[in-house]
């Protein structure tokens, strides 16, 4: 399996011992779960990681359930970047399920702005809206693993020749540290390494480009404002006001 840090392969690190290596290539099923247990400790949810980001677009139908709103390869939306591009309006969400039951009971207009809420068979939109309407959001993949080929996308390692799309070391150390641990070795230095690399990942993830060509790494600064009320989306035009 790729995810064995065997010398002879791609997942081959100096910083695993001899006995480390020669026993986790000797157990394949074992080294296969320790290799699936680290892609899911960094991958998704750790962070918004850039290389698993992907915009998605649908066309609303005149239902509240909306069957083409998700993608196969979907995790979670990303927060505040759901919009509807036909009315220009950004669609608020996700509602709780007590939030949702609330909107429902003031039997809302369909001219107030959509809001969503994400159930086990979809994407719901209320007020139901028109059909027709064109939406975008971006979302984080379930796919981090890359095959040979270049398009083929899973969700777990099936060949030595995949490729994960996030740092490939975090998947090293973690295999080392979850092999030590299971085996009664000492892994607390492991364990740490790889949450030190996890979290050196996370923080160059967030990168932006300020003024004069200026690099910030890291995330911006916290604030508690929602995205909607800092972009001024009304224009006031200067001078009269026509009546």
């Amino acid at each position: 399996s790729w995810g064995r840090p065997a010398p002879t392969n791609k997942t081959g690190s100096a910083s695993c011992d001899t006995r480390c290596s020669a026993t986790i290539n000797a157990d394949k099923s074992a080294s296969d779960r320790y290799c699936t247990s680290s892609i899911s400790s960094i991958q998704p949810r750790r962070a918004d990681w850039a290389k698993l980001t992907r915009e998605h677009t649908f066309t609303t139908t005149a239902s509240e359930l909306q069957s083409s709103a998700l993608p196969s390869n979907f995790d979670r939306i990303l927060s505040e970047t759901f919009w509807n591009r036909t009315t220009d309006w950004q669609v608020f969400g996700p509602l709780s399920p007590q939030e949702w039951q609330a909107y429902k009971a003031e039997s809302l207009s369909a001219s107030v702005r959509l809001m969503w809420q994400r159930r086990h068979d979809g994407i719901y939109l209320y007020p139901e809206p028109p059909a027709g309407e064109v939406c975008y959001y971006e979302y984080i993949i379930n796919t981090p693993i890359l095959a040979v080929d270049g398009t083929t996308y899973r969700t777990d390692i099936a060949a030595d020749t995949d490729s994960l799309l996030l740092d490939e070391e975090l998947l090293t150390l973690g295999v080392i540290w979850r092999f030590r641990k299971q085996k009664g070795l000492s892994y607390a230095e492991e364990l740490k390494d790889y949450e030190m690399r996890v979290q050196a990942a996370i923080y160059n993830n967030y990168t932006r480009t300020g003024t004069h060509g200026i690099t910030f790494y890291g995330a911006r600064t916290l604030t508690l404002t929602p995205m909607s009320a800092r972009v001024n989306r009304d224009i006031v035009p200067e001078g009269n006001w026509n009546t």
